[in-house]
């Protein structure tokens, strides 16, 4: 009983261990390089981050509005098929957080196009240690690794 009440002692300690070093902030550009396929539901998105500093991004947007508010993009045409960018990217820290820049990207869904440009996002590791990049965390949108 006493071997029984010392182990179940040591799991708090074993826990705390374990989330410091899942949520360790630091990330290398060796991590960050790979595929990513957004999860927003609506086309396939596919982000490809290379080693040698470029990425590319492509999606198919299908034949339905990406988003229920598009209307604010009258004269994009929800016919579109195709879409692809791609520029250069680097990893950097702000404060601590580490952040990616990829110049001259340009998303594809509708409610988040804007002209090609910086795109400068957190890169995050998620509970089980996931990378993703998130579009729109507020409702569950992100780039994830795989």
């Amino acid at each position: 009983m006493q071997q029984q009440m010392k182990a179940i002692k040591q799991v708090p300690t074993l826990l705390v261990i374990l989330v410091l070093v899942g949520c360790s902030r630091r990330i290398a550009p060796a991590d960050v390089a790979g595929r990513y396929t957004a999860n927003r539901g609506n086309g396939v998105d596919v982000l490809e981050i290379r080693k040698d500093g470029l990425y590319s991004y492509t999606c198919k947007l299908g034949k339905t509005p990406d988003f229920e508010n598009t209307t604010h993009w009258p004269q994009a045409s929800i016919e579109a098929t195709d879409f692809r960018n791609e520029g250069r990217w680097n990893l950097h820290y702000d404060e601590g957080e580490p952040r990616i820049t990829l110049d001259h990207f340009q998303a594809c869904a509708r409610d988040y196009r804007r002209p090609p440009g910086l795109w400068d996002v957190p890169v995050e590791r998620s509970l089980f240690g996931t990378i993703r990049l998130p579009i729109d965390s507020d409702v569950g949108f992100y780039f994830v690794k795989h």
